[in-house]
Formats: C-alpha cells, sequence, structure tokens
C-alpha cells in the first residue's frame, strides 16, 4: 500500500492506490496507460468528489510505507519528484501558486524563448513552479495541447482548492466562494451583463498557468491561463515578461480574478499590471 501521508506522493490521487490493475504486466507502457487513464478520470471529479480520496489522509494512524517496487510500478516515469512537490499540498492550500510551463524547444525559437525568459526571470519568484524539460513538456503546437500537463499533475487545479470546515467534509466549502449562496446572489444582482460574467468566472478559477508555446515566444508575451477545476481554460489573457512578478505577487496576495482582468476586456487581452 501506498503512504499516502507521505508528502513526495500526496499529490498522486489516492484513487491510483484503489482503481489500479495489479493484475496487468508491470511495464513502462501500461503504467503510463492505467495512469492517463485515472489522471484524466480524476480531472472530471468535482473538488467535492475528489474529497473521499484524501479524507482518509487528515487525523488517521499513517499505513505502512509503500514498498519500493509498488511505488515505482505507478509512479515510474509518470511524475517527477519536482512535481510531487508542487503539488503536494492538496485541495486546502486556500491560495493559489502560478506556474510556469513551456512547451515549445524548436531550435529555430530557442534565442527568443531565452530573451523572453530573461526578461521575465521567473526562477526569481516562481522557485521551483518553472517546467522546462524538452524530455516531458515538448508538446505538439495546438490550442489544448498544454493541458498534457494535467496528466502529469492531476492534482494542479486544487491550488485554491476546497476545505471541510468541521474536519469530516460534512460543512465542504469553496475557498473562492463557488458553492457560496450569498456571493452567488450578490453576484447575479450586478446590473450589468459583463460585470456578472466576469464575477462568475473569478468564483471558477482554482490555478493560473503561466504557457510559454510557440505562438507566446513568437509574439513575446507570456500566456496566462485561468484554470477551473476540471483544468479547462475559463479565460485567458497575455502579459508582457516584464509584469509578470507583479501578476504573481497579486494572485498569491489573493487578488481575485476579477480584481485583475479589466472587466470590460476580453479574452486574449494583454494585462497591463
Amino acid at each position: 500500500m501506498l503512504d499516502w501521508n507521505d508528502t513526495s506522493l500526496r499529490s498522486v490521487p489516492a484513487d491510483r492506490q484503489e482503481k489500479w490493475d495489479y493484475t496487468t504486466p508491470a511495464s513502462e507502457a501500461e503504467s503510463k496507460r492505467q495512469w492517463e487513464i485515472l489522471a484524466w478520470q480524476y480531472q472530471r471529479l468535482t473538488l467535492f468528489e475528489r474529497w473521499s480520496y484524501y479524507k482518509p489522509l487528515v487525523g488517521v494512524v499513517p499505513p505502512a510505507p509503500a514498498s519500493q517496487e509498488l511505488s515505482e510500478r505507478i509512479l515510474g516515469s509518470n511524475q517527477t519528484t519536482q512535481e510531487r512537490k508542487i503539488s503536494e499540498s492538496h485541495s486546502c492550500r486556500g491560495h493559489i501558486a502560478p506556474l510556469w510551463l513551456r512547451t515549445c524547444y524548436d531550435p529555430t525559437m530557442a534565442t527568443r524563448y531565452g530573451e523572453l525568459e530573461w526578461a521575465a526571470n521567473p526562477q526569481d519568484f516562481l522557485e521551483d513552479r518553472v517546467l522546462d524539460n524538452e524530455a516531458l513538456y515538448a508538446f505538439p503546437d495546438g490550442p489544448d495541447s498544454w493541458r498534457r500537463v494535467l496528466v502529469r499533475m492531476p492534482a494542479f487545479t486544487e491550488f485554491l482548492g476546497a476545505c471541510p470546515m468541521d474536519g469530516d467534509g460534512a460543512n465542504f466549502q469553496y475557498h473562492s466562494g463557488l458553492d457560496d449562496d450569498e456571493i452567488l446572489q450578490q453576484i447575479e444582482a450586478i446590473p450589468d451583463e459583463r460585470s456578472r460574467e466576469i464575477s462568475r468566472i473569478s468564483r471558477r478559477v482554482q490555478a493560473v498557468l503561466y504557457l510559454v508555446d510557440r505562438e507566446a515566444i513568437s509574439a513575446g508575451v507570456i500566456k496566462v491561463l485561468w484554470l477551473d477545476e476540471h483544468g479547462e481554460a475559463v479565460w485567458d489573457n497575455r502579459i508582457q515578461p516584464d509584469g509578470l512578478e507583479e501578476l504573481t505577487l497579486q494572485v498569491q496576495d489573493a487578488i481575485r480574478f476579477d480584481e485583475i482582468v479589466d472587466q470590460d476586456g476580453n479574452r486574449g487581452d494583454l494585462l497591463l499590471i
């Protein structure tokens, strides 16, 4: 049995333990196949539904440590130590910690990427939340190919999260107010339709991804994807590299999406921070 109280494994959803088919051949290909199926299944769950996997971790005696063979069979090359550490705090985190993801490794774009990275200097304020590894993240060009990172980090969309207020899950609440009737009524009472839409979206945002793909590198900007609990981009912006640190500070200081974006703006707009 995997030791789910071990923080190095905590970002691996407990459904791996419950749903993994141990009767199949122990091979890397089979490990990747099962991992991907379970990761997408997990992404389709709400945070409420995911809580049942985390509940055993709270206030219980830790189970026996996992055998090396079993942990390697499930984890294998499906998730790195860095990826586990980024996601190790599950759904009670309560604040967003943005993630930098580079997906374009075309040698002809290397100089442009270097200039963009130098101007943004993400390592200075994102620390270990910079994913830049051609072997892992060289996803095909395309508007949604970045979502492959959610296979490797199924718990990434729990950064803002939700938490049981009484410890047993009976009074479960989203930190964003997504399930707060009073807040939702206030939103619906906003007279301006556009402002209502932005406020609704704000309650759905659970994670922020800084995407550096071919299009972003070519334009010399960073894409800002605002993700919901299912890893869907509910809104997107662009930002100049020299504005990224200030945006990160605002996000980490719990300044909401609807306070950051222009109420009259459109998806894809350049954020002026």
